[in-house]
């Protein structure tokens, strides 16, 4: 079970890195595409995602089935072709109207702990952990060494979420409005 996580993950991720590639210009620093916006243990905290642009006619994606809703900007959509694990890796892939940035989340119904995941992760790209809160719950959140990749690994319940992404979730504040809903 835990290696078809781990081999579904390496599939998606490499299916959305040929989308979301970003490398360094001249004026941007690796070390600020890295840096984690949010470091914290304690959900009172306030984080870099919470200060960024939050917009109340931003849309709303909410499934019972998945058990999240999360707010994205009215210049993104549901990307319903790479919005598919069989292909992309990944339940729910969100885009931008021009299609050049995907970002994902993968929800999958497991025992599998954050700790036991992350012993199955390839070391080898990790370039920085670090551990923050999503809507109350423990996560990790790895920058990895692949196209400036993202993962933030979570638990709700009985479910194991994967978001992926190559910051923008992070930076535009979608991360911060993902709730649990049961």
């Amino acid at each position: 079970m835990k290696k078809t996580i781990l081999l579904t993950l390496l599939g998606f991720s490499l299916v959305l890195l040929g989308c979301i590639q970003q490398t360094p210009t001249k004026n941007q620093s690796l070390e600020k595409l890295t840096k984690p916006e949010a470091e914290t243990k304690s959900p009172n905290k306030s984080t870099e995602a919470d200060k960024v642009e939050s917009s109340t006619d931003w849309q709303t994606y909410s499934s019972e089935e998945y058990g999240f809703e999360i707010q994205y900007p009215t210049n993104w959509k549901i990307d319903k072709l790479r919005s598919n694990k069989e292909t992309s890796g990944s339940d729910i892939v969100f885009a931008t109207d021009n299609l050049a940035t995907h970002e994902g989340i993968r929800v999958d119904e497991t025992d599998l702990t954050l700790t036991e995941w992350l012993n199955d992760f390839d070391k080898s790209i990790i370039l920085k952990k670090s551990e923050l809160i999503v809507d109350g719950q423990e996560a990790l959140r790895l920058d990895i060494s692949e196209f400036s990749q993202k993962i933030i690994a979570t638990r709700h319940k009985n479910r194991f979420y994967l978001i992926t992404t190559g910051g923008k979730m992070i930076e535009n504040g979608m991360l911060s409005t993902l709730k649990f809903i049961n």
